[in-house]
């Protein structure tokens, strides 16, 4: 239970840079936290021993990947313009961190994590990589009726996934540089990460079990019945 009866929900999308793609989705909601206090936003907090604001995320983004497309939402106790609030929260990041859309949302949607299902991943090769290449490389993955891992959690026991119905479409894009576009399940219901699919890519792991690719988290979205829909 909040405080007191929220009066809004502000939704708003940002993205994350070079310079932040190594630090944890826990971090980079301190970030958010700390730039909301710091812009002095009228901050609705849950009830409680340890009273905090109600800020939600998109579901996280892996580690070692960019993005154009995170989201997020804060509850208020009173209105802000869109625009107002994306200039006040700017100006209390730091580099790499950045909205570009603000909206109010009606407080009865659902939170984000409860409703984004689908990301869209865009992985550069490292080095030259033929169009062709990579389209073999997909066909041989999507045959495939099963493609079985075996996950390592800390603090748990190995568990084995099938990643093949967690994807959802594969396709080389780009003609100067061509690349892979990934769009693979996501959220609260399980997916899978685009390292976890590019290492089943046949000889595209790199030395020491690193990936040679660039990876960039293109979209977040609300799949139903075929068809995708950002979530603001």
């Amino acid at each position: 239970m909040a405080e007191s009866d929220p009066r809004i929900k502000m939704r708003f999308q940002f993205v994350k840079g070079d310079e932040l793609k190594y630090i944890s989705h826990l971090d980079t909601m301190r970030l958010l936290l700390r730039g909301l206090r710091r812009g002095a936003f009228p901050l609705v907090f849950s009830q409680g021993y340890h009273p905090h604001p109600l800020l939600g995320l998109s579901p996280p983004l892996p580690l070692g990947v960019t993005s154009e497309a995170e989201y997020g939402e804060i509850l208020l106790r009173e209105a802000v313009p869109p625009g107002e609030f994306m200039r006040r929260l700017n100006g209390c990041l730091p580099g790499g961190l950045q909205l570009v859309r603000a909206a109010e949302a009606d407080l009865s949607e659902p939170p984000l994590m409860a409703v984004i299902n689908a990301a869209l991943y865009r992985a550069f090769p490292e080095g030259e990589e033929g169009r062709e290449a990579l389209e073999e490389g997909i066909r041989r993955l999507l045959e495939r009726k099963e493609i079985p891992v075996i996950r390592k959690r800390q603090g748990k026991k190995p568990s084995r996934v099938d990643l093949r119905p967690h994807i959802f479409a594969i396709r080389v894009a780009g003609e100067e540089e061509p690349c892979l576009e990934l769009l693979l399940r996501t959220g609260s219901s399980g997916g899978a990460s685009p390292g976890e699919i590019l290492r089943e890519l046949p000889g595209k792991e790199g030395a020491d079990g690193q990936l040679p690719w660039r990876l960039h988290r293109a979209g977040l979205y609300i799949y139903r019945d075929g068809f995708l829909r950002e979530p603001m």
